[in-house]
């Protein structure tokens, strides 16, 4: 099992999302920048020059986007809420499952989200010390309507998979509700009531 020592990245990140929250992150302005996160030890943790014409974008496990006030959006920028992402998926793919998520937030009024990166196959690293996620998932959980997952390749592809969490815990290792109920865990339940497409 990895961990973000090994990694210099986050391994999850959780949000309880409110509809009142999400509307209210709408009218803030994106005004932050990225920051090494000096409570990590130096070791542990990825540094500003690690990402610098890598070619891969810093992707926000919580994004910014979500993030009521001034403060609390700004904490999103540490990288300890950061992995490398390929920036076409980051911009385009990843950004519209984040969009997803929150239009989900605003007609069930509130969700429990959990964001991760996944790593299979050969490590690949960012300037010989950041790990590069294989892939981006997002976990939704939903109290009454049931639960699901997105999985992205960190990749240009323009493609994502809609998955049940007990098929995402097998393919991370991660348990991102372990209280949900199993029938809820074995079906991804949870449907936009509009469609959306990429």
């Amino acid at each position: 099992m990895l961990d973000s020592v090994r990694t210099r990245t986050p391994l999850w990140s959780a949000e309880h999302l409110t509809a009142t929250a999400v509307q209210q992150a709408r009218s803030l302005p994106r005004d932050s920048e990225f920051y090494e996160e000096l409570s990590l030890p130096a070791a542990a943790r990825a540094n500003l020059a690690d990402f610098r014409r890598s070619g891969y974008d810093r992707g926000h496990l919580t994004p910014s986007g979500d993030e009521a006030d001034q403060a609390s959006q700004a904490e999103t920028f540490s990288l300890a809420n950061v992995v490398p992402q390929n920036p076409t998926s980051n911009r385009q793919t990843w950004s519209h499952l984040e969009t997803s998520t929150r239009r989900l937030v605003r007609q069930y009024g509130a969700a429990y989200v959990v964001t991760g990166p996944a790593f299979v196959g050969a490590p690949l690293l960012l300037n010989g010390r950041v790990r590069i996620p294989s892939h981006i998932w997002k976990a939704i959980y939903i109290e009454g309507i049931g639960a699901a997952a997105y999985v992205a390749p960190n990749t240009p592809a323009p493609v994502y998979a809609t998955i049940s969490v007990g098929e995402l815990v097998r393919f991370t290792g991660v348990d991102q509700f372990p209280g949900l109920p199993a029938n809820w865990r074995d079906t991804a339940r949870i449907r936009a009531k509009k469609s959306t497409s990429i």
